[in-house]
């Protein structure tokens, strides 16, 4: 997936994969949510995923929503977050060693 957003260029065949998280039980599924974090070589983290008409992909028909897929930019500390939410035991890995 490849997307130009703020004249900057986020392509997931480019940047390193780091996880992916799923949640819902199939696409069909309003709350279904699959999501992949991936860092640029420029060290920017995003994510790009797909989702049902109730999660952060869905996408406004003007009659209703439905879902979508998209790339969304992340700052290191929402990339930060979301590895904490979604895939703890890679924190050290991807930020290095933390304080106890």
């Amino acid at each position: 997936m490849k997307q130009i957003i703020n004249n900057r260029r986020y392509d997931t065949g480019t940047a390193e994969f780091i996880s992916e998280t799923t949640a819902g039980s199939s696409i069909h599924d309003f709350h279904y949510i699959e999501e992949s974090l991936y860092r640029k070589k420029t060290g920017e983290f995003f994510t790009a995923g797909e989702g049902g008409a109730a999660t952060k992909y869905s996408v406004d028909t003007g009659n209703g929503c439905v879902g979508g897929h998209r790339i969304i930019p992340l700052t290191e500390q929402e990339a930060r977050t979301w590895i904490e939410a979604n895939e703890n035991d890679i924190y050290e890995d991807v930020f290095g060693p933390v304080e106890e």
